[in-house]
């Protein structure tokens, strides 16, 4: 059901680029306690750092990001279970949020990757699972389990990149 996948990932945006209480405010909140920089995303059609597209992390293009951290938000799978009767859709969607992120200096002792990258990649999920557990307020329930099967970061000829894909199953109707 497209209708039903786009109803998801316009939630998801709706949410995260909330300008009090989205992605942005959430990594700010937790930049001091992490010791971290607090990145921000341009969450608006054609920036640098946002796009929504289905492709998998290791194909896409990062010559095309124009600021990091940059997110791929898409749907994949969905399955109509068919629990309210009457309904268009009553089932799960996975809502899919790939996050990239890239440090520009090596990994000598005491360098940003050393002391932050972890950090970094911790306060950065963390900031997206508790922004999409308030897509509820959309008519669309994040059940909740998400999951996060976190890649090693590998470097490039100009610094560090970890590609970082986060899986959110919804509950739909609609």
């Amino acid at each position: 059901m497209p209708e039903t996948r786009k109803k998801v990932r316009e939630a998801a945006v709706s949410v995260l680029s909330n300008a009090t209480t989205g992605f942005n405010a959430r990594v700010a909140a937790k930049a001091t306690a992490y010791g971290i920089t607090a990145y921000t995303i341009d969450w608006s059609a054609g920036s640098g750092s946002f796009f929504q597209a289905y492709v998998e992390p290791e194909d896409i293009d990062l010559t095309q990001i124009k600021q990091w951290p940059a997110v791929n938000l898409y749907t994949v799978g969905s399955f109509h279970e068919g629990r309210v009767f009457g309904r268009a859709f009553s089932g799960t969607i996975g809502l899919r949020v790939d996050l990239f992120l890239k440090l520009r200096t090596g990994v000598e002792a005491g360098s940003e990757i050393e002391r932050n990258f972890e950090l970094a990649e911790d306060a950065l999920i963390t900031a997206l699972r508790d922004d999409l557990t308030g897509i509820h307020a959309y008519g669309v329930s994040p059940l909740n389990q998400f999951d996060v099967p976190r890649e090693a970061a590998r470097l490039l000829g100009d610094g560090w990149l970890a590609a970082i894909p986060l899986l959110f199953p919804c509950e739909v109707e609609a």
